[in-house]
C-alpha cells in the first residue's frame, strides 16, 4: 500500500494505551478511506479488552495526577500547546485527510483548537480553587477535587478541537483520561496524545482507543465502578445509550447532541449582511455541524427578497476539492451521508429546491449547496439536523415574534440559534428561545469564553472556560471550627 505523505507513519495501525505506542494483532487492523481522495491506510481497531488495559491504567494513574500540582499539569499542556503551532499545517493535512473538510477550514479548527487550550490554560487557577466562607458558629470550605478517569467520546466533523477541549479540560482538572475518538478519524487523536507524551504526560494518564466496536467498548467501561466520568458529543440518539449505560455505577455524564438550529431574521434586519452570515456560517465545514443554521425564519413581507438573496448565494456555490485553497465547500463524510441528504431535499416537503453546482473531478460523496425555499414546516427537511450543505428558508407572518419564537422552538433539539434585528428585537428572542447558545448577528455560537452546550434533546453539561473544567470536578464541603482570633499586641 502507498501511503499518502500526510499521514503519520509512526502511528499507522497502533494504538495508546498508558502512554505507551503499542502495534496490535492483524486481526485487530482495519483500513480506513479519505473522503477527500484516493487515499487509504491501515487503522487499528481496539477491543473491549484494550478498553479494560486503557482503564487499568488511568486508574491506577489517577492518584498521582491528582495530587500533581496544576503548575506541572499545566506545564504538560503548555508543551502541547505548542506542538499546534509548530505542526499546524501537518495536522491541517491530516484534518482534510480523515474528514473531507476544505483545507481553510482545517486550518481554522488548528487554531480554534489553540485558542481553547489557552483560554482553559488562563481559567484553570479559578476553575479548581477552594473557596471559604461560613459565620461566626462554622467555617465552610469547598474544595475541588478531580472526579477521577474519564471516558471522552469525540466525534469525526472537528476531530482535533473537540479531542483537545475534552482532554485538556480532564488534564487540568486532574483526571486521567481515555480518549475515544469516531472510528472515521482516529489518526488526529493519536497525533494530539502523541504530541503529550512527548510532552512529558506521566504513565498511564492517557490512552487512545479508536474502534467501531463502540457499544462493546462502552459496555465494558460503564460496567466498571473505576470508571468516574464520560464526556460524549454525537448524535442524541447514541447519547441516550451512553446516559442509560451510566446509571449501574452513576458515571458523571457530560452530553453535546444534535441540534436544529433556527436562525430568525426580525423585521425590518439588514437582510442582505444575515443571509449572507447565515450562509457563510451553514457552509462552515461542509455544513457539517450540529451548531449550523439548520432552517431560516423570515418575515413575510421580507420573503421574496430573502428567497432571492439565498437563491444567489446557493447557485453561486460550487463544491470543489477540498485540497483547492479557494474551495468554499468540500464533500461530505460519506457516501451514505450524502444520500441521506438528497433523499430528505427529494422527499415531499411543499418547498422550492435551488442547487449550486459541483466542480467535475471533485473527489468523495458530494452534495450541492441545496436551499429549499418555503417548504412546510413540518416536513423532513425542517425537521430532521441536516448535516450538510441544505438549508431550508421559511417565513413568518409580519411583526409576530412570537409566532416566530414558536417556530423557532418547535424542535426537541436546543443547541444553538442565530438571531438578526435590532438591540430590541434581539434581546426579546434571545430570552425566548429554548437554546443553549444564542448568536445575535453573528454566525457562530463558538468562541473559548463561552460555555458551550445545549439544552433538551441536545444534552446538558458545558464544555470550554471554568464551566467546562468544572465538568471534571466534584465538590467537597468542609465545615469546621472558626480559627481562633489571636489576641491583639
Amino acid at each position: 500500500m502507498r501511503l499518502h505523505p500526510d499521514l503519520p507513519e509512526h502511528l499507522l495501525g497502533r494504538l495508546i494505551l498508558g502512554c505507551a505506542v503499542i502495534d496490535v494483532d492483524r486481526d485487530d487492523l482495519a483500513e480506513n478511506e479519505s473522503p477527500a481522495g484516493a487515499a487509504r491506510w491501515p487503522v487499528a481497531v481496539a477491543s473491549p479488552a484494550h478498553a479494560l488495559q486503557a482503564l487499568d491504567a488511568a486508574a491506577a494513574a489517577q492518584p498521582d495526577w491528582a495530587r500533581t500540582s496544576l503548575a506541572d499539569r499545566a506545564s504538560v499542556v503548555r508543551g502541547y500547546r505548542a506542538f499546534l503551532d509548530a505542526e499546524a499545517e501537518s495536522l491541517a493535512r491530516l484534518i482534510v485527510l480523515e474528514s473531507g473538510k476544505t483545507i481553510t477550514d482545517a486550518r481554522l479548527e488548528v487554531a480554534i483548537a489553540g485558542a481553547v487550550v489557552d483560554e482553559l490554560l488562563a481559567c484553570a487557577p479559578a476553575a479548581v480553587g477552594a473557596h471559604e466562607d461560613g459565620d461566626q458558629s462554622v467555617r465552610v470550605t469547598t474544595r475541588r477535587a478531580p472526579v477521577g478517569p474519564a471516558l471522552l467520546i469525540t466525534p469525526w466533523n472537528f476531530p482535533l478541537t473537540m479531542a483537545s477541549r475534552k482532554v485538556v479540560s480532564a488534564l487540568l482538572a486532574g483526571c486521567t483520561f481515555i480518549l475515544k475518538p469516531s472510528e472515521r478519524t482516529p489518526l488526529t487523536a493519536m497525533y494530539l496524545v502523541d504530541a503529550l507524551l512527548k510532552a512529558g504526560l506521566p504513565d498511564g494518564v492517557g490512552s487512545v482507543v479508536p474502534s467501531h466496536r463502540s457499544a462493546e467498548i462502552l459496555a465494558g467501561l460503564t460496567g466498571d465502578p473505576r470508571l468516574r466520568k464520560i464526556s460524549f458529543t454525537g448524535s442524541t440518539a447514541v447519547g441516550r445509550k451512553i446516559l442509560q449505560a451510566s446509571t449501574t455505577h452513576f458515571q458523571r455524564v457530560g452530553l453535546e447532541l444534535g441540534g436544529n438550529a433556527p436562525a430568525v431574521i426580525c423585521p425590518g434586519a439588514d437582510l442582505a449582511a444575515a443571509v449572507s452570515t447565515i450562509w457563510n456560517a451553514k457552509l462552515y465545514n461542509n455544513g457539517q455541524a450540529c451548531t449550523a443554521p439548520n432552517r431560516v425564519l423570515v418575515p413575510e413581507s421580507a420573503a421574496a427578497d430573502a428567497f432571492e438573496l439565498f437563491r444567489a448565494a446557493a447557485t453561486a456555490t460550487t463544491v470543489a476539492d477540498p485540497w483547492a485553497e479557494s474551495a468554499r465547500l468540500g464533500p461530505v463524510i460519506s457516501e451514505a451521508a450524502a444520500d441521506r441528504l438528497r433523499h430528505l431535499v427529494q422527499a415531499p416537503h411543499g418547498g422550492t429546491v435551488v442547487t449550486g453546482g459541483i466542480e467535475p473531478g471533485t473527489p468523495g460523496a458530494s452534495v450541492a449547496a441545496t436551499v429549499v425555499l418555503a417548504p412546510d414546516p413540518g416536513s423532513g427537511v425542517c425537521v430532521e439536523e441536516l448535516f450538510g450543505p441544505v438549508l431550508p428558508v421559511v417565513a413568518y407572518p409580519d411583526d409576530d415574534l412570537s409566532a416566530a419564537l414558536a417556530l423557532a422552538n418547535s424542535t426537541e433539539y436546543g443547541l444553538a440559534s442565530y438571531v438578526f434585528g435590532d438591540t430590541a428585537q434581539t434581546d426579546l428572542v434571545a430570552a425566548g428561545l429554548d437554546a443553549g447558545m444564542v448568536a445575535v448577528n453573528r454566525g457562530s455560537v463558538s468562541h473559548p469564553k463561552a460555555a458551550f452546550g445545549g439544552v433538551k434533546h441536545s444534552g446538558f453539561g458545558r464544555e470550554n472556560g471554568v464551566e467546562g473544567l468544572r465538568e471534571f470536578l466534584e465538590i467537597k464541603t468542609i465545615l469546621g471550627p472558626v480559627p481562633a482570633q489571636e489576641p491583639a499586641q
